[in-house]
């Protein structure tokens, strides 16, 4: 689930990255370089926390915290505390589908009737009859929101509410299409739901067991799990802002239990977010993903997420004074997200926040990142 932020000098190729050199005598690291950007950052835009890395082109991680871990709490913020990434985790989703595409068992081009036609809700979907695989991939089916539903967000709020997988689609149930399958652009979550449906049915294993095995393990992303329950170790409190009026608490997580415990169901995201994990995974799997050509091979316009950006197969796809990135923003109730891969500096950097409202504010710290390591 997410609420999109709109807000978002080429080195000389023969030069090396001179962040990969030892500071001299005196001079601050690298690591020290970014966790002063990090904490002036928290500072400027009064975030409880945050965690912030950059994956180098040779494979090191710098990873760097600011803050604490929740607001009146004497507990500073550490770089592999766990938050949830928001919908930076439909990346993770989309690797998976596409390996099913590379593998023969799912096509791009296949109709979602060929695979969900017999469920008895599927005639009741909007564009049933001509969404295809791609359009869910990239946002142009026309499914609406199910979030924007009447009363899908105070139902997500409901303390003791559990979701089961794909449970979000009943909300668009006969609902008007936003247009027609393939003509027009409109960020949904339901795509990725219905995706998750698709390739549960075509894989025979849950989507999770999946996302793990091809993506958390064979990538070594050691601090990523599933965020799909009420207790997950080393997770810090969310700090509720956007998402109050719907009737979430102002902090996520109810430290009476113990181990602490969501005040919510997470698994409502599902494959619409449904990952939590660190900066330095988030920095080490842009890089992994954002060197994928595959996934923008069938980029359109997505007006919706400012002038200039397109969506691909999972990527957001950008233009920046650094030259052009693919990434993915995001945002969970109480917690937000940025993950970009620069192309032609091939650094990986992301940025996680224990507050839901920062969103716009790291783009412009993303660029601050990684000008550190490209300008020395």
């Amino acid at each position: 689930m997410t609420r999109l932020s709109l807000a978002m000098v080429l080195v000389a190729l023969a030069l090396p990255l001179r962040a990969q050199e030892p500071a001299a005598a005196g001079e601050p690291s690298l690591r020290d370089r970014l966790q002063a950007k990090l904490a002036a950052f928290v500072e400027r835009n009064r975030t409880p926390g945050a965690t912030a890395a950059v994956a180098l082109p040779g494979g090191e991680v710098v990873a760097v915290a600011a803050g604490v871990r929740e607001q009146g709490r004497d507990a500073p913020m550490q770089p592999d505390d766990r938050m949830f990434c928001g919908s930076v985790g439909k990346t993770w989703f989309a690797e998976v589908a596409l390996e099913l595409v590379a593998a023969g068992k799912l096509s791009l081009d296949d109709r979602i009737g060929d695979h969900l036609g017999e469920q008895p809700w599927f005639e009741r979907l909007p564009n049933h009859a001509t969404i295809t695989v791609r359009n869910l991939m990239r946002h142009d089916s026309g499914l609406p929101r199910w979030i924007e539903m009447p009363g899908a967000l105070a139902e997500m709020a409901k303390p003791e509410r559990t979701w089961a997988n794909g449970e979000q689609v009943q909300f668009v149930l006969d609902v008007p299409p936003v247009h027609p399958a393939g003509d027009g652009w409109a960020y949904s979550d339901t795509n990725y739901i219905v995706l998750g449906l698709i390739v549960e049915k075509v894989a025979g294993e849950p989507i999770y067991e999946l996302v793990q095995e091809r993506v958390i393990d064979r990538h070594e992303l050691r601090g990523t799990v599933p965020g799909n329950a009420r207790t997950i170790e080393r997770l810090v409190q969310g700090h509720v802002q956007m998402f109050r009026r719907f009737g979430f608490p102002e902090r996520t997580l109810d430290r009476s239990k113990q181990p602490p415990r969501l005040r919510f169901d997470p698994s409502s995201e599902w494959c619409g977010g449904g990952i939590v994990t660190t900066a330095a995974d988030l920095a080490k799997w842009a890089r992994v993903f954002g060197r994928q050509p595959r996934r923008m091979e069938h980029a359109v316009p997505a007006r919706g997420l400012g002038e200039g950006t397109r969506y691909g197969l999972g990527v957001m796809l950008r233009d920046s004074e650094l030259g052009p990135t693919r990434g993915h923003d995001g945002v969970f109730i109480g917690y937000g997200a940025k993950m970009l891969w620069f192309e032609q500096h091939d650094l990986g950097v992301a940025i996680l926040c224990n507050h839901d409202m920062a969103g716009a504010a790291m783009g412009p710290l993303a660029i601050e990142l990684v000008r550190l390591v490209v300008d020395g």
